[in-house]
């Protein structure tokens, strides 16, 4: 059970807002009291998330996040969701493009960072897709001085640019993402779909893992929903929603009848 304290630094500080947050790596060493704010999960997004919510290494690891992420949404502070802090990288792991086995997975696992519930974290210069190897004696490839004009006029960082950007974008522009419910909707070892809903705001949110395209049946759907990557438009049959996904791809959808934050 977390402490009244514990619950106070995880959300915010007392009488705030509510949005604050604690990286794992900066909360060791203030005692018992952030002992059992470890033990109840947090360090377990930075391990666990690694692998599992970027979905680095082998399709069987979308189970494996979808499980975490579960785990985690049901650790509760005072009967409220804990406010997590999500990141596919940091400054003491491998940059998150070096790490993944496929490098077609960028996309995928950015749009579990930044919809899964949470506060995402961008690593800087991650957005650009770069690499970045741990090594045993140093940190140096990690942290590197970067040169933005060079980044800048890569075509292909530029596109990682502009993946990162409209996640970003999305984000802003649906609270639910924030600040919504969770549900799982679809697992497999190789797709994975969940909702967020907040005050009649519903978002679907959908990945897949896979070298082959995906066709997912989403039940309990009802209505139009746009997709915001793609711009595609679906609409729920008998309460079915057929979503088909390019290979190694997601798409974050909204029901159309949700008002969008510009």
């Amino acid at each position: 059970h977390l402490q009244p304290e514990a619950h106070n630094i995880l959300h915010g500080f007392p009488g705030g807002d509510g949005i604050g947050m604690i990286h794992g790596l900066l909360i060791s060493g203030i005692g018992d009291l952030i002992e059992a704010v470890v033990q109840c999960g947090l360090v377990g997004i930075e391990i666990d998330g690694h692998a599992a919510v970027a979905l680095t290494h082998t399709p069987e690891e979308t189970t494996d996040a979808a499980h975490t992420v579960k785990r985690l949404y049901e650790m509760t502070a005072n009967g409220q969701p804990m406010q997590l802090y999500n990141f596919t990288d940091n400054h003491d792991v491998e940059r998150i493009y070096t790490a993944l086995n496929n490098k077609a997975h960028f996309l995928p696992a950015h749009i579990l960072m930044y919809t899964l519930p949470g506060v995402p974290s961008l690593y800087y210069g991650s957005e650009f897709g770069i690499e970045g190897k741990k090594e045993r004696h140093s940190d140096d490839s990690l942290r590197p001085c970067l040169s933005l004009d060079v980044l800048r006029n890569d075509t292909q960082k530029k596109t990682f640019v502009q993946i990162i950007s409209r996640l970003g974008e999305v984000r802003k522009s649906l609270p639910a993402l924030s600040y919504g419910d969770y549900k799982e909707v679809l697992l497999t070892n190789r797709q994975y779909a969940f909702t967020r809903n907040l005050d009649g705001q519903s978002v679907l949110v959908c990945v897949n893992n896979d070298g082959a395209p995906a066709t997912l049946c989403i039940r309990n759907m009802n209505g139009m929903f746009k997709g915001l990557l793609s711009g595609s438009t679906l609409n729920a049959q008998n309460g079915n929603l057929t979503v088909t996904l390019p290979a190694d791809s997601g798409d974050i959808f909204v029901c159309a009848q949700t008002e969008i934050k510009t």
